[in-house]
């Protein structure tokens, strides 16, 4: 999915290199996740009952969201 991609390699072009060992497994983890559940995840729609997983999943939303905007977009 599209979508998923996008946010994804996002996230581990800002965060690959100071990722933990227990992050990475995390971040594999998720991925085995079918797709429709990991957007539900990252999109805010499901919370993970696991703290890890919901805690990379917020990291994601953060990283994929942060700083995103431009003066532009604050024109009005």
């Amino acid at each position: 999915m599209l979508e998923l991609d996008i946010l994804l390699n996002s996230y581990l072009d800002k965060n690959y290199d100071t990722m933990t060992q227990q992050q990475g497994a995390v971040f594999s983890e998720v991925l085995d996740y079918p797709d429709k559940v990991l957007l539900d995840l990252l999109m805010g729609e499901m919370q993970s009952t696991d703290r890890s997983i919901d805690a990379l999943v917020k990291s994601i939303r953060q990283a994929t969201t942060c700083c995103s905007r431009t003066s532009d977009d604050l024109r009005l």
